[in-house]
């Protein structure tokens, strides 16, 4: 098990699993390996891992998970699976949420817009999404 360290809601978690066959030895698998995350019991993404580099390094995955709105404080474990010739293989991994900051990612770029009838602010977040909102006095 591999702690990948602390993280706060609107960063990327990112984990490389090395699939490796039952002799230990580098090996690519059957498909590419699925993950899990878990908080507890509770699900919260799921999905595949694509190769790192599938040319420079036989076996080993790079898989990203982004701390959006299904995530809130706490312990997680990531559960990576892949079979090697049928033989099923896995590995975990653990990270912290920690409480604070938001599942929208933080504020990288910001934009003032007056206006006569309000101010507006326009904000780019580090997770790609654009929010606007404005003064609600007027100006």
């Amino acid at each position: 098990m591999s702690y990948l360290g602390r993280y706060q809601l609107g960063q990327e978690v990112t984990f490389r699993p090395h699939a490796l066959s039952s002799s230990g030895q580098p090996q690519l698998p059957d498909s590419a390996p699925r993950f899990a995350a878990y908080l507890g019991s509770t699900q919260s993404s799921s999905g595949r891992t694509p190769s790192l580099d599938r040319t420079l390094i036989t076996g080993l995955f790079e898989g990203k998970i982004l701390l959006d709105e299904a995530f809130s404080a706490g312990q997680y474990t990531v559960l990576v699976t892949w079979a090697v010739s049928g033989v099923q293989k896995a590995a975990l991994f653990t990270f912290t949420v920690l409480p604070g900051a938001g599942p929208t990612g933080q504020v990288t770029a910001m934009f003032s817009y007056p206006r006569p009838q309000a101010n507006h602010i326009v904000q780019a977040r580090s997770t790609g999404r654009i929010y606007k909102g404005r003064n609600p006095r007027g100006s």
